[in-house]
């Protein structure tokens, strides 16, 4: 019998959800700003579609920064996404 790494399974499974969210949030019409909390307290504003690019490797994502400067973000460090101060948990 093969015994499966579950931490590893889940962490993946997290990534896969939170990279969904996402790209579910970027792509809403009509789109709506909102806010990427990371795991060392920043917060990320995603001011417009345009300011978020995924990653062909799927685990990382770019986020244009409001100065014009970027930022690569691995989807592991996301702790919650939300709006108007309203946050869901990606954990």
């Amino acid at each position: 019998m093969h015994r499966i790494e579950t931490t590893v399974r889940a962490a993946q499974i997290v990534k896969v959800m939170t990279l969904k969210k996402l790209k579910e949030m970027r792509d809403a019409v009509p789109f709506k700003r909102f806010e990427i909390q990371l795991s060392d307290g920043r917060a990320l504003t995603v001011a417009t579609p345009d300011h978020l690019f995924f990653m062909p490797n799927g685990k990382e994502f770019l986020m244009v920064l409001p100065d014009g400067g970027f930022r690569f973000v691995d989807a592991a460090q996301v702790v919650s996404i939300g709006r108007n101060g309203r946050h869901m948990k990606s954990r």
